[in-house]
């Protein structure tokens, strides 16, 4: 969806279009994800993809395989992400990660999978397997305060991570009392990389948050986010221990006015153009 082969670094990035895959299980073209195909030894950090994945290669001697809504394919360290696109496919399907062998850590899946050998709600095979010439070694991976929505994918099970249902998805206590760093607490740090708005949506990173979405649920509306924002027109003196002014202060200079209501005029058209 995004990059097909990373060995490198991906932070705060995200994939929204479908990948469709006509390759064979075992080789690198049968590896498919909606946000990386294979990621070798790489480190993918705050990134999200939305957009549905399918492998079409239903033939007996070489199944589609390593389908991910996330990675096709992962021997690197992915941390703080999601996913939330239909999957499908033959072999090694999962809702996160196809195929796994290296480390999966406060992350999260809630779409649709589907296939018909080594599949799961989050991760659907936690093993890789080399061949060499003389030999064949395998490695597990590792999966670490990491959820799949059991109701919403259509799999009671996966080869690592714990199902919840949608209400717990839906609940903030679920990710906090698993480590996971949600606005409004510092137990789990003070970086903020989570939020949520309880029983209407999954947690979001706070980064993909436009500025002008400030209240629950997710968007900005005129309904809500427009009064809210008036309700602090003409605020001055915002600052830090304030949060800019219940942060409405978006371009942070000190006060709440017009230069803020453009940028909110722009984030709610990017929203609903």
């Amino acid at each position: 969806g995004l990059v097909g082969d990373n060995r490198g670094i991906l932070i705060h990035c995200y994939s929204i279009g479908s990948v469709n895959s006509n390759g064979r299980a075992g080789g690198l073209e049968g590896r498919a994800g909606g946000l990386v195909g294979t990621n070798f030894s790489g480190d993918i950090t705050e990134c999200y993809s939305t957009g549905a994945g399918r492998n079409d290669r239903l033939d007996r001697l070489y199944p589609g395989g390593d389908q991910g809504g996330l990675l096709g394919y992962n021997d690197g360290t992915v941390t703080y992400c999601y996913s939330t696109g239909a999957v499908s496919g033959t072999e090694d399907v999962g809702g996160l990660v196809g195929e796994n062998g290296g480390y999966v850590i406060q992350c999260y899946s809630n779409g649709t999978v589907r296939g018909y050998l080594d599949v799961g709600g989050l991760i659907g095979n936690n093993t890789v397997c080399e061949m060499t010439w003389e030999s064949c070694f395998c490695w597990p991976g590792t999966v670490i305060s990491s959820f799949w929505d059991t109701q919403t994918s259509g799999q009671a099970t996966s080869d690592g991570g714990i199902g919840k249902t949608t209400a717990e998805m839906k609940t903030k206590s679920t990710f906090t009392d698993a480590g996971w760093d949600f606005v409004g607490e510092t137990i789990n740090g003070t970086n903020d990389i989570w939020s949520i708005c309880e029983g209407t949506n999954y947690p979001r990173l706070v980064w993909q948050i436009p500025k002008g979405d400030f209240l629950c649920p997710d968007g900005i509306t005129i309904e809500e986010d427009f009064d809210y924002f008036f309700d602090h027109w003409g605020n001055s003196n915002c600052d830090s221990s304030n949060g800019y002014c219940d942060g409405t202060d978006l371009d942070l200079s000190g006060t709440v006015d017009i230069d803020d209501f453009i940028i909110l005029i722009n984030n709610w058209l990017k929203e609903n153009p």
